[in-house]
């Protein structure tokens, strides 16, 4: 996994690597007390990758609601 730092109008962490949509529960979790996660999206990637996103997050106990447009 790699970690690249982005600095815009704040500065936040992406992380990069094999199988981690798998682990985004996880990583979310090791991150962000306990909350509701929300998941915003355009079709094309919702189509390819919502279904294990929501997936990953509801095993790491968030409550995930995928919105795409």
């Amino acid at each position: 996994m790699r970690k690249v730092i982005v600095s815009a109008s704040t500065e936040y962490a992406v992380l990069i690597g094999r199988g981690l949509l798998a682990q985004l529960g996880t990583e979310v979790a090791k991150r962000i007390r306990p909350c509701k996660a929300a998941v915003i999206t355009d079709t094309t990637v919702e189509k390819l990758y919502a279904e294990q996103a929501e997936q990953s997050l509801a095993a790491a106990g968030r409550a995930p609601s995928i919105s795409a447009h």
